[in-house]
């Protein structure tokens, strides 16, 4: 019985890591993704949950403003200067509110693909054990992934099972 729940499990794992990797078709690109910022204190940010776009260093600026402004001695990265918008823009996911620690969002390396003008991203939206000793703390989970700008106009988020979790529709050009 062992064994065949262990091969279940197994199978499971395949299919739900292996068929998001795969690249059946032509058309299916992947996507260079690269996290710069992960952070469970991203402050409140109205109609979050959520996902936007962000393709200028003014919306940055904004977004980070917010995260930060009631921070002690809160500033602003220093990657925020010289981050190139020119070919690059961030996509920002937020949990929302969360009751304690122990929520965070993990990108799963090489889970970004490029289909018919839609880039699919897979994050790991993790949450604690209801048994598990955690901080007791409001906490606003957040990833910034730095992507290129060209060949998409709508992203979507999946969690690790499938699930949309977040569209964000682009404007062209930027």
């Amino acid at each position: 019985m062992k064994k065949i729940m262990a091969s279940s499990l197994c199978l499971f794992w395949i299919g739900l890591f292996g068929c998001t990797h795969a690249t059946n078709s032509p058309d299916v690109q992947s996507l260079n993704v690269e996290i710069i910022h992960n952070d469970t204190n991203c402050g409140e940010i109205p109609g979050m949950p959520n996902a936007l776009w962000i393709a200028d260093k003014a919306h940055l600026k904004s977004v980070l403003g917010k995260m930060t402004h009631r921070q002690i001695g809160g500033s602003l990265p220093d990657w925020v200067e010289t981050f190139n918008f020119n070919d690059f823009g961030i996509l920002f996911v937020h949990m929302g509110q969360k009751p304690t620690g122990g929520y965070r969002l993990e990108y799963i390396p090489d889970h970004a693909r490029i289909s018919g003008g839609t880039a699919r991203v897979v994050l790991k939206w993790i949450a604690p054990d209801a048994d598990a000793m955690v901080t007791q703390m409001i906490t606003h989970p957040c990833t910034m992934l730095k992507m290129p700008k060209a060949g998409f106009t709508r992203i979507e988020i999946m969690d690790t099972h499938g699930k949309l979790k977040a569209v964000v529709n682009r404007k062209m050009p930027e």
